[in-house]
């Protein structure tokens, strides 16, 4: 069985299906991109794994269904989740935002605060500034560093380039890589930026519509028409 397997999982809004029919495996140690355009369903896919949806099908960790679970009880499982909206507490410092993220790790609360500021020293030279000062790709940093501070096996990502530079985002690319290859960390990621997510995953799940519609290791994927012309215009 998958470190993460999802099966059938359905999402309705009202009467709108947000997802349909979705399914995929994560492999633990593995980074797994998701893939697809604005409103394809892929934030409401990741929430639905941490618990902040009503959905139909299984979503299983480690053979346990988290449906059955609350989102307190699913991180204390070892998943972190670090939203596009980021989340951040915008009148606290950075620190404290950090430290707020350590509450089902206190006893390691040091150690992963430290592991935090050498990801991201920047963030050791705000410790006490307001989050909402901080520029964009501060914020993010913010957002992943406070996620990592519960000690997760498994790591959401969900649209972590949206609106940075360039350098930024390569910075972003690196700590992820580093936290999957040096810790073991597992990834999901989900991502608008295709070259970003393929750059990083060991496979790839293209998300439209709702549905998955194609699936496949990068070098797969790079290759097929449909990506070229829809997602790099060639």
């Amino acid at each position: 069985m998958a470190f993460l397997e999802i099966q059938n999982l359905e999402v309705f809004y009202g009467k709108a299906c947000s997802l349909h029919n979705v399914s995929l495996a994560v492999e633990k140690g593995e980074i797994i991109g998701i893939i697809g355009p604005n409103g394809a369903g892929k934030s409401t896919l990741l929430d639905s794994i941490i618990g902040l949806t009503h959905c139909r099908g299984e979503i299983l960790f480690e053979g346990t269904n988290l449906r059955e679970l609350s989102p307190t009880e699913i991180v204390r499982r070892g998943i972190a989740y670090a939203s596009e909206a980021r989340n951040l507490f915008s009148y606290m410092g950075v620190k404290d935002n950090l430290l707020i993220g350590a509450y089902r790790a206190k006893a390691n609360k040091d150690r992963n605060l430290q592991m935090v500021y050498d990801l991201f020293p920047i963030l050791a030279k705000r410790g006490n500034q307001e989050a909402k000062t901080l520029s964009g790709g501060e914020q993010q940093m913010l957002s992943l560093g406070r996620a990592l501070m519960s000690n997760p096996r498994m790591l959401l990502v969900d649209e972590p380039t949206i609106g940075l530079a360039p350098l930024v985002c390569k910075e972003i690319a690196q700590v992820l890589k580093n936290l999957n290859e040096e810790k073991g960390i597992t990834i999901v990621i989900t991502e608008q930026n295709v070259n970003f997510a393929l750059t990083l995953s060991k496979e790839i799940y293209l998300l439209e519509t709702g549905t998955i519609k194609m699936k496949g290791r990068p070098e797969e994927l790079k290759q097929e028409t449909y990506i070229q012309e829809t997602y790099f215009g060639s």
